[in-house]
């Protein structure tokens, strides 16, 4: 990365590690605007296995829901968030959708 109008067109007058950061900084935005969805994808399931993990082998799904509940509560959660902008943005299933997924193990 030693092409110097790359690092002209943002502002830099020389080649520099600090403008390598900035460009990156500039560059990885459309670039996670396209895996954050895998990401959280990935990161729910892990979170519904968990719950699945603790309602079936702990036998405290009902204590797990009721956690969930007050949970929610005490963090003032969105319990009706828009499904695209959970679908983008959550790392963790919804209140109600956890709490559907363990109603069906148990």
């Amino acid at each position: 990365m030693n092409y110097l109008p790359l690092f002209e067109a943002f502002g830099f007058t020389r080649v520099s590690y600090h403008g390598i950061l900035v460009i990156l900084a500039f560059a990885s935005g459309p670039f996670t605007f396209f895996i954050t969805p895998l990401f959280t994808m990935w990161s729910r399931k892990h979170e519904y296995e968990a719950d699945a993990f603790a309602a079936e082998n702990t036998e405290y799904g009902k204590n797990l829901k009721e956690g969930l509940i007050i949970m929610s509560k005490e963090n003032l959660s969105n319990l009706t968030p828009h499904p695209l902008y959970s679908f983008y943005h959550y790392s963790h299933p919804t209140v109600a959708e956890r709490i559907k997924a363990i109603d069906k193990l148990t």
